[in-house]
């Protein structure tokens, strides 16, 4: 009596990803590839079912193109599929994807799970136990229970719903809370579960959170996992392996401004590296530390050459221009406007008594450039004021 699935949870297809501008396209296709060799890893290992554990799209307004795109995908394989509303793709009635007319055409072997009910896994049972909205107090585990009554007791029996681990600081009150031990205290001999973005065991191995396949944040980690579930009988420890499915890479790099050249031939040797596989990589560069006027613009155009070959790039500057008593005092000649906002900020600092040290010229270059720009564009438009 052993079970073998495929746990996955929180692919979210359709995610808007608008921090990327039009790069924003590649990611969605991303996700969508992700599945496709999910599906090929499914079949691979021969298994009972895929389990996808709720969030499967990123909300009920994704277009149909995208649900069709889906239904085709599912449908072009022969293992039974399983899929759970979750809190971004909720059970909420006539509105919901699921009442769509291409999902609601999926073959027999693909089921949502809208209501809370049981379905034959292997040679085991799966007991599933859906989300109706975004947010709730309740514990949604906890009607696995009354399904127990409908499975044989000497069973596999594995469980699946979505919401967060209710350990203190760690989750908030109205996220859809789980017992930690909820596996153990419902006699489950697995408990699937989706909602936090990275990979978390709990409840002695028996609980699984396996993050998302395709990483959606820069602060997310240990993601772009499914994991491979065997369970040899009843009371048995389930073996979990982690899976990697996910198409892209995310990389940050840091750059320290105090340091510019030699930061230059370190930042070149990381992009080197990367560079092989730039068509699947995300790339963020942090521009840090101070930065002399002299040396900013030598640097920009140098890393704007560096990055040129990555298809997405985003640049988070965090770096400070530090000014020395010269080019202050040609910077505000040229900009009027400047100077009199430049001395607004001063007045501010005397009368708080601390501040930004406007007159030593700290700055972040961010801070710079929009008070250049807010100043007047330039010296000739300054003058007609």
């Amino acid at each position: 009596m052993s079970v073998r699935f495929i746990h996955s949870a929180d692919w979210q297809l359709g995610a808007h990803f608008t921090q990327f501008g039009e790069n924003a396209k590649r990611l969605r296709a991303a996700r969508l590839e992700t599945l496709r060799r999910t599906l090929d890893l499914v079949a691979e290992r021969e298994v009972d079912a895929l389990l996808v554990a709720g969030d499967l799209f990123e909300d009920s307004q994704v277009d149909d193109r995208l649900v069709k795109e889906v239904v085709d995908l599912l449908s072009g394989q022969s293992t039974p599929v399983f899929v759970l509303p979750g809190n971004h793709d909720p059970a909420s009635g006539p509105g919901s994807i699921w009442q769509r007319e291409f999902w609601k055409a999926l073959p027999d072997h693909i089921r949502t799970f809208e209501e809370a009910g049981c379905a034959p896994l292997g040679d085991g049972w799966l007991l599933a136990s859906p989300l109706f909205q975004k947010r709730s107090t309740n514990d949604p585990s906890q009607k696995i229970e009354a399904l127990l009554s409908e499975v044989p007791s000497d069973a596999v029996k594995v469980g699946m719903t979505h919401g967060s681990l209710a350990i203190p600081s760690q989750h908030q009150p109205d996220d859809h809370p789980i017992d930690p031990k909820a596996a153990t205290q419902l006699g489950l001999d697995y408990l699937a579960l989706g909602h936090w973005h990275s990979w978390r065991e709990e409840d002695g191995g028996r609980m699984l959170l396996p993050g998302t396949p395709e990483q959606d944040k820069w602060d997310t980690r240990d993601c772009g996992w499914v994991a491979l579930v065997e369970i040899d009988g009843p009371g048995r420890s389930p073996r979990v392996t982690r899976e990697k499915v996910s198409t892209l890479e995310w990389h940050s790099l840091e750059f320290n401004c105090a340091h510019p050249d030699a930061e230059m031939e370190r930042l070149a040797s990381e992009l080197a590296r990367l560079e092989p596989q730039k068509d699947t990589i995300i790339l963020r560069v942090e521009l840090q530390g101070e930065l002399g006027l002299e040396d900013d613009k030598r640097v920009r155009e140098w890393l704007s050459e560096a990055v040129s070959g990555f298809p997405v790039v985003q640049e988070t500057d965090q770096s400070i221009a530090r000014l020395t008593s010269g080019e202050r005092e040609a910077l505000l000649a040229e900009h009027p406007m400047l100077a009199r906002a430049w001395a607004a900020l001063e007045s501010m600092e005397v009368l708080a008594g601390e501040g930004f040290s406007a007159g030593e010229g700290g700055l972040s270059n961010a801070e710079m450039q929009s008070l250049i720009k807010k100043a007047g564009l330039d010296s000739a438009d300054e003058a007609k004021l």
